[in-house]
């Protein structure tokens, strides 16, 4: 009994921090332009409001998805998972991913500078998945930047033109050189 109470609670304590992890981004990004918009309302034009809004109004669809997500967690970690997958415009969702979060690289004065080839095929993906991933990416390049830096981003074909490739780039802190081998492990 006491080593099945010790696994759930390891499983428990697995679960709320998959679950903190995951909901952190959009969190930040709603945070940030409210914050933005509450205290510099007047300072915007319409557009620029409607353009905010329209980015709550996004990041908040995101987050009811998540939850969602997470409330089914056992079917998505399960191994025969079935991901809804499509064919999705790559050059968009990284384009959307970067205008979600200009705003919080603004508040360490860091440029986000989105690179993306022309004309690349459509990607075949989970494109809620996908989206999570490159905001992770973006959103801890702003993290881990010093202020007044710059963060490229850039979308192309690989080399043998088989596969479309999303590429971060920072000027941040790195990754040690003991730590590399251990950068697919879930959230180390």
């Amino acid at each position: 009994n006491i080593t099945k109470e010790a696994e759930t609670d390891k499983l428990k304590s697995q679960f709320i921090s998959n679950v903190s992890h995951e909901l952190r981004t959009p969190v930040t990004v709603l945070r940030t332009y409210a914050d933005t918009l509450s205290c510099h309302y007047s300072d915007f034009d319409e557009e620029t409001k409607l353009e905010f809004l329209g980015t709550l109004n996004s990041e908040i669809t995101r987050l009811h998805k998540m939850v969602n997500d997470i409330l089914d967690l056992s079917r998505v970690e399960s191994p025969d998972a079935n991901l809804e997958m499509g064919k999705f415009d790559i050059i968009s969702v990284v384009k959307q991913a970067v205008l979600a979060l200009e705003v919080l690289g603004a508040e360490k004065n860091i440029k986000i500078n989105f690179n993306p080839q022309n004309e690349l095929p459509l990607v075949t993906m989970n494109l809620d998945s996908i989206d999570r991933v490159i905001k992770n990416l973006i959103s801890n390049a702003i993290k881990y930047s010093p202020e007044n830096t710059q963060i490229d981003v850039d979308t192309h074909l690989t080399p043998d033109e088989k596969s479309v490739e999303v590429t971060v780039k920072d000027q941040g802190i790195g990754i040690e050189e003991k730590d590399l081998d251990k950068i697919f492990e879930r959230f180390y």
